[in-house]
């Protein structure tokens, strides 16, 4: 079948980028600032005319093809949606005959839901949680009563302000984050001088806002916005001695105004899923408590 299409292994034009409207983990710029170019293989489906039908981008090691490589959520343009199906087994087909690999997919529930035949092949799953920003403030959006209330509490708390921060303090609060996380043994960061390149390369993507109290940073949040329509949240932690007073809420308060008043549609808020592939059950009843709605993201190999 993959025959009958023109396959290329590159990414898009920076102009046919934008006419796509591609997330940002999906972009050629973010995959080149992560792994050097040997790692990564890009593949392009056109028509006879020239017209894009789909793209995808993967991970190639040594024994492995893989998508997404790191980033918590992938999305390969389909032109036409109808045509996943179809342009699936066209990728599927022309990696299998042209490496010798196993090759690995991540779908999201709703595509494994529809096409059966993929369950079969599961190799993980992930779970993430997504906060839809369809309310005037957050406090509506939460759907525990309890954790409504101490929001509210806490927004009527003068000592507590949450501050945009600024690129010059950029990695002195990044390494305030990676110490709280470490201190609570979180695992899978990612390095301090990496966050700040990231700052540096996509400055208007990249953004993070501190929480003060009484004049000292109690907690942090770092988020990505991935998309016109997406936000991601990487990372979202306060103080282990504030931690009593649920600080955390204002934090997730000061990112779902900041979504608002851009105009974006969802949060992804990040995964809850511990090291060894188990699920971080605390932490999931949290972001449900607050308003997230539970999603699945399936390895699949093929």
């Amino acid at each position: 079948m993959w025959q009958n299409y023109q396959i290329s292994e590159q990414f898009p034009s920076q102009k046919e980028e934008a006419e796509m409207d591609l997330m940002l983990f999906t972009k050629k710029e973010y995959w080149l600032f992560h792994l050097r170019k040997e790692e990564i293989l890009p593949v392009l489906v056109k028509d006879d005319n020239g017209n894009i039908l789909s793209y995808w981008c993967f991970y190639k090691s040594s024994n492995e093809i893989r998508t997404p490589f790191s980033a918590p959520y992938f999305k390969p343009f389909i032109s036409r949606t109808s045509s996943f199906l179809i342009q699936f087994e066209v990728v599927k087909g022309y990696l299998k005959s042209n490496y010798n690999q196993k090759v690995y997919f991540a779908f999201l529930k709703s595509l494994m839901d529809e096409y059966e035949f993929f369950k079969s092949n599961i190799q993980s799953v992930d779970i993430g949680t997504v906060l839809s920003v369809d309310k005037a403030d957050f406090s509506r959006a939460i759907v525990n009563a309890r954790k409504s209330r101490k929001l509210n509490s806490l927004l009527k708390d003068r000592s507590f302000k949450t501050e945009l921060v600024r690129k010059n303090d950029w990695k002195e609060t990044y390494e305030l984050n990676l110490s709280w996380r470490i201190e609570k043994g979180h695992q899978n960061f990612i390095r301090s001088e990496v966050m700040r390149n990231l700052k540096l390369k996509f400055p208007h993507n990249y953004q993070a806002f501190h929480l003060i109290n009484s004049d000292k940073v109690v907690g942090t949040v770092f988020f990505v916005k991935i998309h016109s329509e997406f936000l991601y949240v990487y990372s979202l932690i306060t103080n282990p001695k504030y931690d009593a007073k649920e600080p955390s809420l204002l934090l997730w308060n000061a990112v779902y105004n900041w979504a608002f008043e851009n105009k974006i549609l969802f949060i992804d808020m990040g995964t809850s899923m511990l090291s060894n592939k188990g699920i971080n059950k605390e932490l999931l009843s949290y972001k449900l408590k607050i308003g997230g709605k539970c999603y699945r993201k399936y390895n699949v190999e093929c």
